[in-house]
């Protein structure tokens, strides 16, 4: 509602569009944003903390159909988001509900076309051990070379990923170095 106030000619989606945008842009949101591109996954698993083991996490959505813990709501779903949690069920009540909407977004800005995104969001915290969900380690001394090999070879880098007036300033900051292209090499 804030969001609406502050910037109301940019905010005139449903709840879950207003909350994706904010998400992709670095705020705090109740949703967990996935991709449905690998790599992008993986770039993602490799961005930062080149001293601490990276993870990319793999949600099998089949697996989570069929056991009644993820329910698909159709992009263009404008309930409110405290309409669609209570549709989840109490927090609150004995019965633990691990059930989760899974959401594919209209493409309401260039991040979440170029990233594949795909939201999961529900009232309970979504562990890794209770749900289909792999969980592959990426070693610190790995991180770097993966990064370089999407950049090179995939055209996924910080420039695009982040394909916007704003993510091209950060990509672009000036603290960091300066970007040489890559050449790919025949």
């Amino acid at each position: 509602m804030e969001a609406r106030r502050q910037f109301p000619s940019l905010y005139v989606g449903s709840d879950l569009e207003v909350l994706s945008d904010i998400q992709h842009n670095g705020g705090a949101t109740c949703l967990i944003d996935f991709s449905k591109n690998i790599l992008t996954s993986l770039w993602f698993a490799c961005q930062d903390d080149f001293d601490k083991t990276g993870f990319l996490y793999i949600l099998d959505v089949q697996e989570e159909f069929k056991k009644g813990t993820l329910i698909e709501i159709k992009h263009d779903d404008a309930r409110p988001i405290d309409v669609l949690l209570s549709e989840l069920g109490n927090k609150d009540s004995n019965e633990k509900m691990s059930r989760f909407y899974l959401w594919y977004p209209k493409a309401i800005n260039n991040r979440i076309v170029r990233q594949d995104s795909v939201f999961i969001f529900g009232l309970q915290t979504m562990v890794a051990d209770d749900h289909a969900i792999k969980v592959i380690p990426i070693h610190k001394n790995a991180k770097r070379k993966i990064r370089d090999a999407l950049e090179r070879y995939f055209n996924i880098s910080e420039l695009t990923i982040y394909n916007d007036p704003i993510g091209f300033a950060m990509a672009n900051a000036k603290l960091k170095p300066i970007r040489k292209i890559q050449k790919i090499d025949n």
